[in-house]
């Protein structure tokens, strides 16, 4: 037992947290000490762990108990140095004698001299995930790619695809492709036509991949800023990909910092969206509207019948609406688009229906493409792809909603990357409160 390999120091006894860090630590390979401070206090959410104390432990763990290998990653200025670690052969072996790890585990020993950046902020996102995990009670297995290789059924081939990493739960595949900034769009493109041709193969699983962007909420040598025009540019190019809008396939792109977030909804079930919540999102939108807000002078009707026959089903709009002002001597024809942050398929249906309404290739007139965020902080925090698009306004509920006793305030795009907008009225005019 661990009483074999730890002495029995005054306040030092390990406990079942302390065993989970341990796992963690021989599963994900190398984890900065800040990754497992996140990890180890969503094991017990209502206990608040002191960031000092959980030093010491890691000390012990390491300098006096050898259960845990540690480095010192010295690449940064002094000030922002910080260790990372991986289990020792002691440790294994505790771990097997616990009944953690199988009589037969074998360690990961290769010190990562190259590409170490790379894989400290790949488990950023899987560490995170899994301390969320934690909280949640949900049930996602971490797996490397050659823990569960992809197959390619045609080629009878393995590794024909390898993520950085994988969350895994059922049917269900949390795909992570890490970007330090280098890589060449087609390759990313390249990478998402392999996910394609996967789905196909395996039309009973469901894979979603998050392309993420090193950016500077991590402290590493290669760490730069958030990079709009390059999140930009990934997304056009991959929104390329035949076939993109296969009915099993999600992919996304994120810097560092807003991947989190997405992951998080996803293991909630709440992205990607069904219909049936564009529904619910184009529904309270107009009902804050019309029915919540007095200063909305405006009547909002359904349309259909906009289609001509063999148009593309991936690329219509979620709700087509005819507004109205109350004296009946204006209306518009206004096509819904119900936007998530970072989703690829979204950019290539917004940049297609634009397209489509500049030719008149739709039975009606359309005048106003209205993009409908649930949230603010996706409104702000999404990346167009460098198209300067015409009679578009961008809107959020969660606005709509809070600010239902004031004109309600649309968003006109002022640059072609970076979230930065101008709060407009319905008419396109400046926002007074806005």
């Amino acid at each position: 037992m661990i009483d074999s390999y730890i002495n029995k120091t005054r306040g030092a006894r390990p406990n079942k947290k302390d065993l989970n860090m341990l796992l963690l630590v021989a599963k994900q390979k190398f984890v900065t000490s800040h990754q497992l401070y996140i990890y180890f206090q969503s094991l017990d959410p209502k206990q608040v762990v002191n960031k000092a104390s959980f030093g010491v432990k890691l000390y012990r763990y390491s300098k006096k108990y050898r259960l845990l290998d540690d480095f010192e990653y010295t690449k940064v200025p002094a000030g922002a140095k910080f260790n990372y670690y991986r289990i020792s052969n002691k440790g294994v072996q505790c771990l097997i004698n616990e009944g953690l790890l199988p009589p037969n585990w074998k360690p990961y020993r290769d010190k990562l001299n190259t590409g170490l950046e790379h894989f400290l902020a790949t488990q950023e996102i899987v560490v995170r995930a899994l301390a969320y995990q934690n909280i949640i009670g949900s049930e996602f297995t971490s797996l490397t790619a050659t823990e569960f290789p992809y197959v390619d059924k045609e080629n009878n081939t393995v590794n024909f695809l390898m993520p950085d990493w994988i969350l895994k739960k059922d049917n269900l595949f949390l795909n992570i492709e890490f970007d330090n900034n280098n890589e060449s769009l087609d390759v990313l493109k390249s990478k998402i036509e392999n996910y394609v041709k996967l789905c196909k193969q395996y039309p009973e699983q469901q894979h979603i991949v998050f392309i993420t962007l090193l950016d500077d909420s991590i402290n590493l040598a290669r760490s730069v800023e958030h990079h709009a025009t390059r999140i930009g540019n990934i997304k056009k190019a991959v929104s390329f990909t035949k076939d993109i809008h296969i009915s099993n396939l999600n992919v996304y792109v994120f810097s560092l910092r807003r991947v989190h977030t997405a992951i998080q909804k996803v293991m909630d079930g709440l992205q990607p969206f069904t219909n049936q919540m564009k529904r619910v999102e184009t529904g309270t939108a107009i009902t804050s509207l019309i029915r919540d807000n007095d200063n909305f002078t405006y009547n909002i009707e359904d349309l259909d019948n906009y289609l001509y026959e063999n148009h593309d089903a991936n690329h219509v709009p979620d709700k087509v609406v005819r507004i109205s002002n109350n004296a009946g001597t204006a209306s518009h024809n206004v096509f819904i688009i119900v936007m998530e942050e970072g989703k690829v398929q979204d950019i290539d249906r917004l940049e297609t229906i634009t397209s489509l309404v500049n030719e008149s290739r739709f039975k009606i007139r359309v005048d106003k493409v209205l993009l409908l965020y649930p949230k603010t902080e996706h409104r702000l925090n999404d990346i167009f792809c460098g198209t300067k698009y015409q009679n578009v306004l961008i809107g959020d509920v969660e606005e709509l909603i809070e600010h239902r006793d004031k004109e309600p305030v649309f968003y006109s795009r002022i640059t072609t990357y970076v979230p930065n907008m101008k709060g407009v009225t319905y008419e396109g005019q400046p926002n007074s409160y806005a």
